[in-house]
């Protein structure tokens, strides 16, 4: 069944069955907002014996009073002293309604509201459309059931007011929800777009008005909250988000910032859309609620953006330029023309260098307490010191000398370091020669084209140690049974270059024991490897499989462990081969990052704001959207 309420005009109107009297209050005030009446004085105006309600339920006068009334007008005088009820919308003989209690709808006909968004119709005979009527209302069977003076309103469908309501939903979303009330007090402060002084009223019209267009349209008003967020998030930038720093932090630091932030955007973005800030129990409640989805928002934020972010790395990937390795060959000339470059800039070092340079090393020999017994190769260094000093030296003879220290690495671990004290002294010398230390020649490119080439000299000498390991492996292996056992011999040969004379990096070193130790799969199936049939093993398996067929199927898959461990160890020396040749550093060795990368590398964290913010410029009050 339905509620009928009939109107001052002798309108019945149906509302839904279990309809609040101040829902049914609010539309007929909407409804009746633009009657006019007769003026007064007028020969057809009515008693007010009579009252305003038989006037209106008289279908005898015509005459209409341009200017619009107060829905007070609508009661007869002697109730317009004590304000208006639900009741006085019933007609004497009608059924007695419950009487509701006082509240903001009362005060609905005296205020500007969502229904001011409407303009007249052409024709007070035009009907409107029953979606174009407050909910639970009914139209007119006929235009002629209107009573004079009455006029249907028609919704504003112009571009001007669609685009005031997509831009009230983006200041919602951009303010997360404050807008209504920052657009009410500065309403009530200058009286512009409202009524001067009554905050409370404003607010009540723009939660209003935002709330008839988010029910009205739901798509576009959560379009437009988002984008309000997403302009929030572009603007505030750190302010509102993980940090630049937070791209460094591990995935779980970052969700968790994300989360903590999005807590409190959402706990503000709650309080602001509650119903009333000052029903502090409702609010706090309201603000738990958005700091609880707020929370939620950020952590699925950041997580959605770094799966989005990784996603678009690895289809990046395919386009990422693997930097060009040099082969020895390369490297050899490459020092060589560096070397020629060095000679080229002319640098001769004057004899006052010369003697602290020779001074400096005699010091350092000294200092280590060198001894000609223990430290044999020194006695070659020091005769080449007594021969550069105070005498004019180029760079090529500086390098010679430090040649002749490099030797010592080669001896004993206390020579070796000896050794390696002196040839650090030197290159400190060069690296550090100033105008005054020359007597000719550019020094600054003298000195960078000579450190060039000793560093692609001793790339080439590591690149020939470790072919010359494995020609050696190979050899080994060759005259040992089968020949099948390059595997292990090869691994000795990465434990010998280890423990020689060599300066590996840390880099290198760590490749070197990955080849000589094996991977986690090649210690995994090394066991088994040892079953593959050569030589004497592969005799014995094939007499026990003429005994148990099953004996073979072991030989068969000893043979595949074996072959994997091989391919792994030639991978792994492959890898290690390409390391040196790159200078050392496994960086070197990282493939150029594709523009689809470096964008989605550095945009991971903006990304995983703007999807958190965006989610959370949506209401999260108790009041949002639900009033």
């Amino acid at each position: 069944m339905s509620i009928e309420v009939e109107g001052p005009d002798g309108a019945i109107h149906e509302f839904p069955e279990g309809t609040l009297p101040e829902v049914m209050k609010a539309a007929l005030a909407r409804h009746y907002s633009t009657i006019h009446v007769p003026q007064a004085g007028s020969a057809s105006q009515p008693s007010d014996e009579d009252g305003t309600w038989k006037h209106y339920g008289s279908s005898q006068s015509q005459t209409r009073n341009p200017a619009p009334i107060s829905f007070d007008d609508l009661i007869p005088a002697q109730k317009q002293s004590g304000g208006i009820s639900f009741d006085d919308l019933i007609p004497p003989n009608a059924a007695p309604a419950s009487k509701a209690e006082h509240g903001p709808w009362d005060d609905y006909a005296q205020q500007s509201g969502p229904w001011d968004d409407y303009k007249r119709a052409p024709s007070q005979s035009t009907r409107p459309a029953t979606s174009d009527l407050p909910p639970g209302f009914q139209s007119p069977s006929s235009p002629d059931e209107l009573p004079p003076g009455f006029q249907i309103m028609q919704p504003d469908h112009s571009w001007q007011a669609r685009l005031a309501d997509n831009m009230r939903s983006v200041a919602h979303g951009a303010t997360f929800g404050a807008s209504p009330r920052i657009a009410a007090a500065l309403e009530a402060a200058t009286g512009i777009g409202g009524k001067f002084g009554d905050y409370s009223g404003n607010l009540q019209r723009r939660q209003l008005t935002e709330d008839a267009y988010s029910k009205a349209h739901p798509v576009l008003s959560g379009i437009g909250n988002a984008t309000g967020g997403l302009a929030s998030a572009i603007a505030g930038g750190s302010l509102l988000g993980a940090p630049a720093a937070a791209s460094e932090l591990p995935f779980l630091a970052r969700a968790g910032q994300g989360a903590g932030v999005g807590a409190g955007l959402g706990g503000f973005s709650g309080a602001m859309e509650s119903k009333d800030l000052t029903d502090v129990p409702q609010t706090l409640s309201d603000a738990g609620r958005g700091a609880a989805s707020g929370a939620l928002a950020g952590l699925g934020g950041t997580v959605a953006a770094n799966a989005l972010a990784t996603g678009l790395g690895k289809l990046g990937s395919a386009f990422a330029t693997k930097p060009a390795i040099p082969s020895a060959e390369d490297l050899q000339d490459a020092a060589r023309a560096a070397y020629k470059a060095s000679e080229d800039a002319g640098v001769v070092v004057s004899p006052q260098a010369t003697q602290r340079l020779a001074q400096g090393l005699r010091d350092t020999m000294a200092d280590f307490g060198y001894e000609p017994a223990m430290q044999p190769r020194g006695a070659g260094v020091l005769s080449a010191v007594d021969r550069l000093d105070g005498q004019n030296a180029t760079l090529k003879g500086v390098d010679q000398l430090r040649r002749v220290a490099g030797r010592m690495r080669e001896g004993s671990p206390s020579e070796a370091e000896l050794g390696r004290r002196i040839v650090g002294h030197i290159d400190d010398f060069a690296g550090s020669l100033a105008p005054e230390d020359t007597i000719m020649g550019n020094a600054e490119q003298g000195v960078r084209s000579l450190t060039d080439a000793r560093d692609l000299w001793k790339r080439t000498a590591k690149s020939d140690a470790l072919a010359n390991a494995l020609d050696k492996a190979q050899n080994r292996s060759a005259s040992t049974y089968s020949g099948g056992n390059v595997d292990n011999a090869t691994r000795q040969e990465m434990r010998r270059l280890l423990e020689g004379p060599q300066s590996w990096t840390p880099d290198e070193e760590a490749a070197l024991r990955t080849t000589m130790e094996g991977t986690t799969v090649q210690k995994a199936i090394r066991p088994l490897g040892k079953f593959s049939p050569n030589g004497l093993m592969g005799a014995v398996e094939l007499l026990g499989a003429m005994h148990n067929p099953a004996v073979a199927g072991l030989g068969v898959a000893g043979y595949g462990a074996k072959k994997i461990g091989d391919a792994l160890t030639q991978r792994n020396v492959n890898a290690l081969g390409e390391l040196i040749r790159a200078g050392g550093n496994k960086s070197a060795l990282r493939p150029q990052a594709s523009a689809l990368q470096s964008l989605a590398d550095s945009k991971r964290d903006a990304l995983a704001r703007a999807l958190s913010t965006m989610a959370i410029a949506n209401p999260q009050g108790e009041g949002a959207r639900a009033r």
